[in-house]
């Protein structure tokens, strides 16, 4: 019995397995030529847009001037799900204010993972302030400002080094 149960169990895998590799040879074979080709001579920045969207030009400006320190913080995502519901008007409200936060963590980890050989990405619930606390021991880290964080715009110390309508990078100097 054991072994009749285990035969059939072992047959229904074995024909899941098959039906997955011919379903995604099916996806290979029907997709046409130009797609596979321009998915593989693709330039780093290509690739960078395909993955990251809207959001690439984050990703490139970080990639292209990354802090000297191999520090960068952002916004943690801190809100919870309470308090989501108690700024939500209704339930649709409710549904796009989670999708935003949703969206935020995502791309947050995705520039985490990106930038893991060079740069350290931290996030806190007060970036500005783990900064300027951070500057105090010698350490000069970054800040990216991304859509609707505070920016510290106006404060002593802070420099604004790139500015775009979805980011901004800033850096802090103690003054000495």
């Amino acid at each position: 019995m054991l072994r009749a149960i285990r035969w059939v169990i072992g047959s229904l895998l074995l024909w899941q397995a098959a039906a997955a590799a011919w379903s995604l040879g099916n996806d290979v074979v029907a997709m046409p030529f130009a797609v596979i080709r321009s998915a593989l001579m693709a330039s780093d920045e290509e690739r960078l847009r395909a993955a990251f969207g809207e959001d690439a030009a984050i990703v490139v400006a970080l990639l292209q001037t990354p802090p000297p320190s191999g520090v960068l913080f952002a916004r943690q995502v801190v809100e919870t799900l309470d308090d989501v519901r108690r700024e939500a008007v209704d339930e649709a409200d409710l549904h796009a204010r989670v999708e935003v936060r949703i969206a935020r963590w995502r791309l947050l980890a995705k520039i985490r993972c990106l930038l893991l050989a060079t740069t350290v990405f931290a996030t806190a619930p007060d970036p500005i302030a783990s900064i300027e606390a951070a500057a105090a021991s010698g350490h000069e880290p970054w800040l990216l400002v991304i859509d609707g964080d505070e920016a510290p715009s106006g404060r002593p110390g802070w420099e604004q080094l790139v500015s775009n309508p979805r980011f901004s990078t800033w850096r802090f100097r103690k003054a000495s």
